[in-house]
C-alpha cells in the first residue's frame, strides 16, 4: 500500500472517529497529491465547513465518476437546501408625507438679516468704542466687527485706509548751513546715519535725505576768539530754523 493510500485510510478513520480537523487536514493533502481520487473527494465533502465547499467536493467526485450515486444524491440535496434559503424581499419604503413649510416673512429673509447686521453692527461698535466704562476685550471685539462692516459696506473706503497705512514714509531734503565771519567752527549734527561731529572751515554745508519724525538739528561753535557764526536748516529748499551769535567761542543751535 502506498503512502497516499495509507493517509487516505487514516483520514477516513479520523472522519469516522469524529476527528474532523485531523481528517480535513489529511484528506486535503491526499486530493492535492491525487486530484482524481474520488474516494478522497467524497470523504472530504463530509469534513469541510460550508455547503458551498461540500458541493464543490461532490462536483469533483462526479467529474471523475459521473455515475457515482452517493455523490449525485448528496449534491442534489445540497442544491435544494441552498435554493430554499432565499433572501427576504425588500420591503418597499413607504413614501413620506411631504411637509410644506410656510414661506418666510420678509423680516426673516436672509437679505434682511444681513442688512440688519451690517448697519446695526457699526452703530453698536461705535457706542462701545466711545464708552469709557467698557473693558478692553469688548472694545477689541467692537473694533474687529467695525472693521469687517467697513470692508463689506464700503470696500472703497477700506482700500483707501489700507493704502494710507501702507504708504512709504515721506522723505525730505534737508540742508545744514553754517556761515559767518568766523573762519572755523566745531559742528555737531544729526543725519539718517545718526549723530556726527567735526571741525570745518566756514562756510560749511551738508545735504541729506530725511524721513518723518527723524531728528533734524545742528549745533555750531566758533573756534576763534572773535567773529560771528550763523546756522540754518533748510527743508526742501526753505529755511525752517536759523540762529546767529557773535563773539569768542560763541555757540548757535538750530533744531527742535
Amino acid at each position: 500500500m502506498s503512502t497516499t493510500d495509507e493517509l487516505l485510510q487514516n483520514g477516513i478513520q479520523a472522519a469516522k472517529g469524529g476527528q474532523v480537523d485531523k481528517a480535513h487536514q489529511i484528506l486535503k493533502w491526499v486530493v492535492e497529491q491525487e486530484p482524481r481520487n474520488e474516494t478522497a473527494w467524497l470523504w472530504l465533502s463530509g469534513v469541510v465547513e460550508t455547503d458551498e465547499q461540500r458541493m464543490a467536493c461532490l462536483e469533483n467526485v462526479l467529474a471523475i465518476n459521473p455515475h457515482h450515486k452517493a455523490a449525485q444524491r448528496g449534491l442534489e440535496a445540497l442544491r435544494q437546501k441552498v435554493s430554499a434559503v432565499k433572501p427576504l424581499p425588500e420591503i418597499a419604503a413607504q413614501p413620506k408625507e411631504m411637509v410644506t413649510k410656510p414661506p418666510k416673512k420678509w423680516y426673516q429673509q436672509g437679505w434682511f438679516l444681513l442688512l440688519t447686521f451690517l448697519f446695526l453692527t457699526p452703530l453698536w461698535a461705535l457706542i462701545i468704542l466711545t464708552d469709557r466704562n467698557q473693558g478692553t476685550g469688548v472694545k477689541v471685539l467692537a473694533g474687529i466687527l467695525l472693521a469687517i462692516a467697513i470692508i463689506v459696506i464700503c470696500p472703497s473706503l477700506a482700500r483707501e485706509l489700507i493704502s494710507v497705512s501702507t504708504l512709504p514714509p515721506i522723505t525730505y531734503q534737508v540742508t545744514y548751513q553754517v556761515t559767518g565771519s568766523a573762519q572755523r567752527a566745531s559742528v555737531v549734527y544729526w543725519t539718517a546715519d545718526g549723530m556726527e561731529q567735526r571741525t570745518v572751515d566756514l562756510p560749511w554745508k551738508r545735504t541729506f535725505k530725511a524721513q518723518e519724525h527723524q531728528i533734524i538739528s545742528v549745533v555750531a561753535q566758533n573756534e576763534a576768539d572773535a567773529g560771528s557764526i550763523k546756522c540754518e536748516i533748510l527743508v526742501n529748499g526753505k529755511v525752517t530754523k536759523m540762529a546767529t551769535s557773535t563773539g569768542a567761542y560763541s555757540l548757535v543751535t538750530c533744531g527742535p
